[in-house]
Formats: C-alpha cells, sequence, structure tokens
C-alpha cells in the first residue's frame, strides 16, 4: 500500500496548513488481495486475467445469501506488518 502526499499552493482541506514548495513522500508500496498478497504475484495473476473471486471458504457461509467473496489467503501480519 502507498500514500502520496503532494503540496502545491496550499490545501484547501487543511486550511492553508501545506509546506510551500512542492514535496511528495511515499510511505511504501505494496497490495494485499485476493490475487496474492505480494506485487509480482498480484500483476502476474492480473495479466493472466486471474479472478480472487471464490467461494467462501474461511468461514461457513451457508447462511449468507452471497457465498462468494474476495478472501485474502494466506496472510501472516507479522511478515506483512513488521
Amino acid at each position: 500500500m502507498f500514500a502520496v502526499y503532494e503540496a502545491r499552493g496550499g490545501c484547501p482541506r487543511l486550511k492553508g496548513a501545506c509546506m510551500t514548495r512542492p514535496r511528495v513522500v511515499i510511505t511504501g508500496v505494496g497490495g494485499v488481495t485476493p490475487l496474492a498478497n505480494d506485487i509480482e504475484s498480484t500483476w502476474k495473476k492480473l495479466l493472466a486475467g486471474e479472478s480472487g473471486i471464490a467461494p467462501i471458504t474461511l468461514f461457513d457461509a451457508s447462511a449468507y445469501d452471497s457465498r462468494i467473496a474476495g478472501e485474502v489467503k494466506n496472510l501472516s501480519p507479522k511478515t506483512t506488518c513488521p
């Protein structure tokens, strides 16, 4: 995931609290998606036309009208969010 902040000529949402010269800050790049948990694998699956939508497997969804979702699988917060 990434966040970009750009300040050019003031920020109306921040009521003038911006810096006076242009700056951009990229805080990181990544992705946690139903396709994969890293950029390279996600991109390959996107290019191959794969979908991350599938039957729900992480809990019993039989009581719900929809039984498909874009589940994030094989996510380890210890390695993803150090």
